[in-house]
C-alpha cells in the first residue's frame, strides 16, 4: 500500500495505528474485493451465488475507472472506497432518475466523479474500533486526491442507514430530491437496491465542503503529530461519543 495518512489510536493503553492509502498490489486488491463480497453477500446485497471466486467487481472495477482507497489495520484491510470517473454518464445517472443538478452539469466530467462501494468494518478480535472514524479518514484521504486532481464534485448512491449515519456526523452531503429508480433486475446490486426495508437514496456532494468538515473534525478530535499522521484524542468528549458508537 503507498501510505497517505495514519490514525493512531490508544486502545486501553496499548497504541494502535490506522494506515490509509492506495493498494499498490494484486494481493491487496484482491482482499480489497473479498472484503467488499464478504460484506456485501453478509447483508444480502448481491447474489452470493453468482461470484464463484468470491471477488465482488464490477464493470468498473474490470475497465480501469476508478481509484481505489484502503484502510489497514494490523495488516488487514478493515475499509474501502473508490471514486469512480468516465467519460459520460456516472452510475448514478443510470439507476436514478432526477432533475440535472446543474452545478454538476456545468463541470466537464474530469472535475466530477462518483464515490462508491464505501465500507469499514471492525477488524478480527472483537476490540472496539472507532469504524465511523475510519470511514471519515477514507474519505479524507479521496477528498485530498479530488482536491489535487481538480475534482470538484460528485455523485453517490448510499443505504438509508447509512445517509442517517452521516447526518448524525454532520457531513455536508445534498439528497437528491424527486429521484425515480430505474434498475433491471440484471444490475448486479439489484438486490441492493430493492430491499424496501432500507432503501438507496441518491445525493451529491462538492469536495471544497467535504474539504472543510475534514479540516474541522480533524482538529477537534485529533492532533496532528507528523504531516498527514494524526493521533484520535481521548477526551472526555470523544470518550462520550465512542459509547454511543458516533465515533
Amino acid at each position: 500500500m503507498v501510505t497517505l495518512s495514519e490514525l493512531k489510536i490508544d486502545f486501553a493503553g496499548k497504541p494502535e495505528t490506522v494506515f490509509f492509502g492506495i493498494p499498490d498490489s494484486k494481493e491487496e486488491l484482491r482482499e480489497m474485493y473479498e472484503l467488499r463480497y464478504k460484506v456485501y453477500a453478509k447483508r444480502g446485497y448481491i447474489d452470493s451465488s453468482k461470484y464463484k471466486n468470491l471477488k465482488e467487481t464490477d464493470d468498473i472495477d474490470n475497465n480501469d475507472l476508478a481509484k481505489y482507497f484502503i484502510a489497514k489495520f494490523k495488516g488487514q484491510i478493515v475499509g474501502s472506497v473508490r471514486l469512480i470517473q468516465k467519460e459520460g454518464r456516472l452510475p448514478t445517472e443510470d439507476v436514478f432518475d432526477f432533475d440535472k443538478i446543474e452545478l454538476l452539469e456545468n463541470l466537464e466530467y474530469r472535475q466530477k466523479g462518483e464515490l462508491s462501494r464505501l465500507i469499514s468494518v471492525p477488524p478480527q478480535g472483537g476490540i472496539y474500533f472507532p469504524r465511523n472514524i475510519v470511514m471519515i479518514f477514507l474519505i479524507k484521504i479521496l477528498v485530498d486526491y479530488g482536491n489535487k486532481n481538480d475534482i470538484k464534485a460528485g455523485y453517490a448512491f448510499i443505504k438509508k442507514s447509512l445517509d442517517s449515519k452521516l447526518r448524525l456526523l454532520s457531513m455536508p452531503i445534498h439528497k437528491i430530491d424527486n429521484y425515480k429508480l430505474e434498475v433491471s433486475r440484471g444490475d448486479v446490486l439489484y438486490n441492493y437496491f430493492t430491499q424496501k426495508e432500507d432503501p438507496v437514496v441518491p445525493m451529491y456532494f462538492v469536495t471544497l465542503e467535504f474539504g472543510k468538515y475534514i479540516e474541522n473534525f480533524l482538529k477537534r478530535y485529533t492532533n496532528k503529530t507528523d504531516d498527514n499522521i494524526y493521533e484520535l484524542k481521548n477526551n472526555l468528549f470523544t470518550f462520550f461519543l465512542k459509547k454511543m458508537r458516533i465515533l
